[in-house]
């Protein structure tokens, strides 16, 4: 009898849950009231200053509930390249990293862009790095070959 063992090259998939980024929404907050600060701070004339002032407030407000409300997701990297949110198989999936924020795009099945913005808040320190090796093996198994036939 043999004692060593089998060993596997595939991996197990990487699931990740897409939370809302609660510094996200404060900073849309902010940026919208900052926004109607610089507004009214400037030259322009109070009848047009005023007006501005309130849009960039109301559409800071927006945005930040928009993102204070969103449902968390599930995303799966499969080792074949392949991902799904919520069990749903999706496409033109992109991973972009600025720092330590990540950007992740895809298409879902009608063909409608999707995105998330995942703030350190939103994605523990292990998710992080999880998906930042399971998005460097599947975009590394896309590649095509480098030598000619």
């Amino acid at each position: 009898m043999s004692s060593s063992r089998t060993w596997s090259n595939a991996s197990a998939p990487c699931r990740i849950e897409l939370r809302r980024s609660r510094a996200l929404a404060g900073a849309f907050a902010l940026l919208g009231g900052l926004a109607a600060l610089s507004v009214s701070l400037s030259d322009m004339p109070s009848w047009l200053a005023w007006p501005a002032g309130i849009v960039s407030v109301l559409h800071g407000a927006r945005l930040a509930r928009r993102e204070w409300v969103r449902v968390p997701i599930g995303l799966t990297f499969a080792r074949n390249a392949e991902a799904t949110v919520d069990g749903t198989p999706v496409h033109a999936v992109r991973v972009r990293w600025r720092g330590v924020v990540a950007f992740v795009e895809w298409r879902d099945a009608r063909g409608r862009a999707q995105r998330r913005v995942l703030t350190p808040d939103a994605l523990s320190p292990a998710s992080r790095r999880e998906l930042r090796l399971a998005w460097s093996d599947a975009t590394t198994a896309r590649d095509d070959a480098a030598v000619a036939p």
